[in-house]
């Protein structure tokens, strides 16, 4: 450590106190009233001194020692209450006088080694709290891209770096890194933060690729003087284009816990602790300084530890994206089932969320205060897009029936009647046989047109009754005189080739053409409603995270109504959760108007609105919901889907 200089400081005379060798003499009226400079200063005081000095705080100073002169000029008393280094007898020799010079100077440098012990304690200390923040920051978070971000900001923070960019490595199947995705640029002095999206292939020509393929951390002095025998370069084009000035380049490799590199971080240009801004807004290149083994070392610790929280982000991510793409290949499974229905749970997903994200905002009536978060509206795109998913219980013979009848049972009866018809003839022209061999031809033919007339009759009756059952199997409504004649049909019988009397209709068929509205029976519209219980107990067997535990629940009361007669529950008002409700509303308007039902057509919007309005008159739908639905045009955001 260098030697300081050293001032001594006194009024009296060098018989009193003789000079120092290595010392300046100065008065103490010239200590008093001129600055201190930054050197050592040893102040003899007698007792008439210590009142001019006591005035000012000057003696207070870390380069300024007191001491105090005894004997014939001293004053003990005058000292009392302050701090003197040591006393001094006089008059004194010059070794006495050097002796304590030597130990000042001796105190003082001890005194300057543990300050600066301290203030390295000090900053290794905030470094360190610095880190343990940063790890806990890190660790929070679950976006990989805000993640990025703040790893290159801290990053530079901890290096005080100007500018720096950060970048993942993508890998082939054969676990070769293949390519290199800058994610954020950011730069202090051209008052940059960039968020990008900058695809380049890993090479070892460049600073990144080198050290993604070699894991090696690179720390140029001078980005400009690096030796041509190097395998990477530094790119000047940025330079170039900016009037940016690239000095000093930290560069190191984020790896993980098995060894992988995940990413990059570049630094760029490490600022001195006294730089000073330049007017023009380029870079004090003079006060750009190479990055220190401290700054590996430290950066070397916020690395490793961004690479296990990036790789944890992106694991969840991936996690999440495989989920995602399992509830829409889940839901896509199911509408194959039932072609007729498809895109249904995707546009009731729509507006379910664009609904619940518009009651986020009313701040009058019963659902004020209600704000549902990304994760909730998360929540309720899932179990929208999920309602139906018990359909997958639900025989599909049943999900696609259009019309009273199944296919094959319309071409049964169809078979059966033509059986009829061919019966009729059969047996009309038996008949005609029998007259001919009992009365001869010419007497039999006079007989033959009314026997033909008979025949055209039954026939024109039987193709009769196959069309009017034809249009009973449309899904309309179906008439009361109808009913009727559907009973006086299934009364009448054939022959079957045994001779064995058979009715017109079957029972089970009479009882599919008799449903009075749509297209299903009672027993199949149980079928289908146990949908709901099928999607509660599936959807129940997935361990959900805590921020989708609802999901289940949410799908299970969308058809449930405020007047308690809904299902399968009979859930009152109070018991249906909001999410149900508005998933509800989004459901029973898409039916409306879906275009794509085989059993009815497509109604107008204007219409379907009305429908809404009705039932919440029947109270099965919540009226203040409904009417956000319409006011706020939600059913808009699936209009194109």
């Amino acid at each position: 450590m260098a030697r300081p200089k050293y001032n001594l400081v006194t009024d009296l005379t060098e018989d009193l106190i003789p000079q120092p060798a290595q010392a300046t003499r100065m008065s103490l009226e010239d200590f008093l009233s001129l600055p201190l400079e930054k050197i050592l200063y040893v102040v003899f005081l007698t007792g008439a001194d210590v009142g001019r000095v006591k005035e000012t705080d000057i003696w207070k100073q870390s380069n300024v020692y007191c001491i105090e002169v005894v004997g014939e000029l001293g004053d003990s008393e005058a000292f009392s209450k302050f701090n003197c280094f040591s006393t001094m007898e006089v008059p004194t020799i010059s070794s006495v006088v050097e002796l304590t010079m030597k130990h000042i100077k001796l105190h003082h440098e001890q005194k300057i080694e543990l300050k600066t012990l301290k203030d390295v304690l000090n900053h290794e200390s905030r470094k360190l709290k610095e880190l343990n923040e940063i790890g806990q920051s890190l660790s929070s978070i679950s976006d990989p891209q805000v993640l990025m971000n703040l790893i290159l900001e801290k990053s530079r923070e901890l290096t005080n770096a100007d500018a720096g960019s950060i970048c993942i490595v993508k890998y082939n199947n054969e676990e070769q890194p293949i390519e290199m995705v800058f994610s954020f640029f950011q730069n202090y002095t051209l008052k940059q933060n960039l968020k990008v999206d900058l695809s380049m292939p890993v090479s070892k020509k460049s600073l990144a690729g080198f050290v993604a393929l070699t894991g090696e951390c690179l720390k140029i002095k001078d980005a400009y003087e690096i030796p041509e025998e190097k395998d990477y370069a530094f790119n000047q084009n940025v330079d170039m284009s900016t009037g940016y000035r690239t000095k000093s380049i930290l560069v190191h490799p984020m790896i993980d816990n098995t060894s992988t590199i995940l990413g990059v971080v570049q630094l760029i240009n490490k600022r001195s602790y006294d730089y000073e801004e330049l007017e023009d807004g380029k870079v004090n290149v003079d006060q750009i300084v190479e990055f220190s083994p401290d700054d590996v070392e430290i950066i070397s610790s916020l690395t490793s530890q961004a690479a296990i929280c990036l790789k944890n982000t992106t694991l969840i991510q991936d996690i999440q994206m495989l989920f995602e793409g399992f509830v829409n290949a889940s839901v896509t499974a199911i509408e194959q089932r039932d072609p007729t229905t498809s895109g249904h749970s995707f546009r009731v997903a729509l507006m379910t969320v664009e609904l619940a994200k518009a009651l986020s905002q009313v701040t009058t009536g019963k659902f004020a205060g209600i704000s549902y978060n990304e994760r909730e509206l998360q929540e309720v795109r899932y179990a929208s897009l999920l309602h139906d998913f018990g359909k997958i219980g639900v025989r599909e013979q049943v999900l696609v029936k259009a019309k009273k009848l199944y296919p094959h049972e319309m071409d049964m009866i169809r078979t059966r009647f033509e059986y009829i018809l061919k019966d009729v003839e059969a047996r009309m022209l038996a008949k005609k046989i029998e007259m001919i061999q009992s009365m001869g031809y010419d007497m039999a033919n006079a007989h033959f047109g009314q026997l033909d007339e008979e025949l055209k009759t039954s026939i024109e009756e039987i193709e009769e009754i196959v069309y009017f059952i034809i249009q009973t199997n449309e899904p309309s409504v179906l008439e009361e005189g109808n009913f009727k004649r559907l009973l006086e049909i299934a009364e009448r019988t054939y022959l079957d080739p045994y001779d064995q009397p058979k009715p017109f209709l079957l029972e089970r068929e009479v009882e599919a053409l008799s449903i009075r509205k749509g297209s299903i029976t009672a027993d199949e519209r149980k079928e289908i409603e146990s949908h709901v219980t099928h999607s509660f107990t599936f959807l129940s067997k997935i361990p959900w995270t805590r921020g989708l535990k609802q999901v289940p629940t949410i799908a299970y009361g969308h058809h449930e109504w405020l007047s308690g007669e809904g299902y399968p529950n009979q859930l009152t008002e109070d018991e249906i959760l909001a999410q149900s409700k508005m998933m509800a509303i989004a459901d029973i308007y898409d039916a409306l108007t879906a275009s794509d039902r085989p059993y009815k057509k497509a109604i107008p919007v204007e219409k379907a609105l009305s429908i809404l309005n009705m039932e919440v008159d029947r109270r099965h739908l919540d009226g203040e919901l409904v009417q956000l639905f319409i006011d706020k045009k939600v059913f808009k955001s699936a209009e194109n889907y």
